[in-house]
């Protein structure tokens, strides 16, 4: 969906639906509307190799999937929520506000349908706008969180491994594998290994 905050009122438009009469394309944000004022420097914005919030949820997801060597996923999920604020200039008061908020909900610790879903929510929220690729990948390996196909999706489900740029084609053709356009939405010998159960 795209958001837009109208009146503090935050209201979306279903993908691939059409925008609603009266609204201009740049009232629509197109990634991060609630982000936009904590990240102001721009190209000034350092870049970060690996956040304490995204080290903090691989580990709630090792103590989730492997409890046998891994322990605390609830403490480490906290502490990725609460880094998340410190990082984005909030602060720990609004980050427990948060989680009380958010708890019972699907997307919530006690309230989603796997824990995997709670950790992947915060990964999007927290990590979106300084490693979407890495959110990306996570959201085709695990399905979370779950998202309506847009309405003028032409196949049944999303794909589930992205296409190489022509510029691979041309630059590296020995060895890029040639895959079509219905090989990204089945699962088959060119979908990476992490996404292939």
């Amino acid at each position: 969906k795209m958001y837009r905050a109208v009146g503090g009122t935050v209201k979306g438009i279903e993908q691939g639906s059409v925008k609603p009469d009266g609204t201009l394309e740049t009232q629509f944000s197109r990634n991060g509307w609630i982000f936009n004022t904590a990240l102001t420097s721009g190209p000034l914005e350092p870049g970060y190799i690996f956040t304490m919030p995204e080290s903090e949820l691989l580990l709630a997801e090792a103590a989730v999937e492997y409890p046998q060597y891994f322990s605390g996923a609830k403490i480490h999920y906290d502490n990725a929520v609460n880094a998340s604020f410190i990082f984005y200039g909030l602060t720990g008061e609004d980050a427990t506000a948060y989680l009380n908020s958010l708890d019972s909900k699907s997307v919530g610790w006690t309230g989603a349908p796997e824990k995997i879903a709670a950790i992947q929510y915060q990964r999007l929220v927290t990590l979106n706008q300084v490693k979407p690729m890495e959110t990306y990948l996570n959201y085709l390996k695990t399905g979370y969180p779950e998202t309506p196909l847009a309405l003028t999706a032409t196949h049944p489900n999303k794909p589930y491994r992205l296409v190489y740029p022509q510029s691979e084609y041309v630059g590296n053709s020995a060895n890029v594998p040639n895959i079509s356009t219905n090989d990204v939405f089945v699962k088959n010998a060119f979908t990476p290994f992490w996404n292939r159960n």
